[in-house]
């Protein structure tokens, strides 16, 4: 008889140790996760900038027993994942074409990585009592993106897990990442020199002496995310005038990317620009008139080519 109740005792003593650690544990990791719900990015591929937004995440622990005996043999490792609901790291407009984006730290003693399809930063928090953690992350457009005008979307979730044994210990938040992209042209002229006066820049064509069916060739280059509509239009109406007699004139015309013109009225063009950030380009041909009757002396005329998102 001496010898059972020896070891019902001993049971009783373990079962009770094993009670108080795990209830403590339990208790002691009460988390709560709050972050941006909704983040946006206006992005102009052609600008040469990156395009970012910030995303924050907020992590509240709310400790009531801080007994510093118990609370120090708690597991203070974890590690925040920021993953796709879905996919991976593209937002996606309505017909299907994809932006990337990436993820990076405000904070200088942040170490956020990227593993797989999630990014993740592995975090110490002192648990022995209440406390926030905020934690700011940078999301940037993957530079060097052609990106088609619209609204591209991306939902993220956002939660902490334990490092050691990867246990969800908070509740999961969903961001969304909305890009918002214009259509947007931008256009220069190669082949020229570039000259300027107190108002502007201009692209100036130096034909020197002239002659008769002189002609040179400058290339209109063209980026953009849209078709474009280009007008060509002459201040003199296709007419080159005399810098000091304003009544003496030469003509010329223009060949236009395969289109003839004297620009006695505007030439209007539609032209499908490349979809890549190279762009098109579109030659313009001057061709000086007949000149053998003309007063000597200089002759200019001002070409204004306007490209328009059609």
């Amino acid at each position: 008889m001496r010898h059972i109740e020896i070891t019902k005792n001993l049971i009783t003593v373990i079962l009770a140790v094993v009670f108080i650690t795990f209830s403590n544990i339990n208790y002691a990791q009460e988390f709560k996760l709050d972050t941006t719900s909704k983040a946006q990015i206006e992005y102009q591929p052609f600008s040469g900038l990156p395009a970012s937004t910030t995303v924050n995440a907020r992590i509240t622990f709310r400790a009531e027993n801080t007994n510093p005996a118990i609370q120090s043999s708690i597991n203070n490792k974890f590690r925040l994942r920021i993953k796709p609901s879905q996919g991976s790291f593209l937002t996606t407009n309505d017909k299907g074409d994809t932006l990337a984006i990436e993820f990076s730290s405000r904070q200088n003693d942040s170490r956020i990585q990227r593993i797989g399809d999630q990014y993740i930063e592995d975090i110490s928090l002192d648990l022995s009592r209440q406390k926030n953690y905020n934690f700011n992350y940078l999301t940037t457009l993957t530079q060097s993106q052609f990106a088609k005008p619209g609204i591209y979307r991306l939902l993220l979730d956002i939660d902490v897990v334990t490092l050691n044994t990867n246990e969800v210990v908070s509740n999961n938040e969903t961001v969304e990442i909305e890009v918002l992209v214009k259509p947007k042209l931008q256009a220069n002229i190669a082949g020229t020199s570039t000259q300027r006066n107190n108002k502007s820049k201009f692209a100036l064509v130096d034909f020197g002496e002239l002659e008769t069916a002189e002609s040179q060739t400058v290339l209109l280059q063209v980026q953009g995310n849209t078709d474009a509509n280009i007008t060509l239009t002459s201040k003199n109406n296709g007419r080159l005038q005399h810098k000091e007699n304003r009544q003496s004139y030469i003509d010329y015309s223009v060949l236009f990317d395969g289109t003839k013109s004297k620009l006695q009225i505007p030439l209007n063009v539609k032209r499908a620009v490349a979809t890549n950030l190279r762009g098109s380009s579109y030659p313009l041909k001057i061709t000086i008139g007949n000149v053998d009757s003309a007063y000597s002396g200089r002759y200019r005329d001002i070409i204004t080519i306007d490209v328009d998102p059609q």
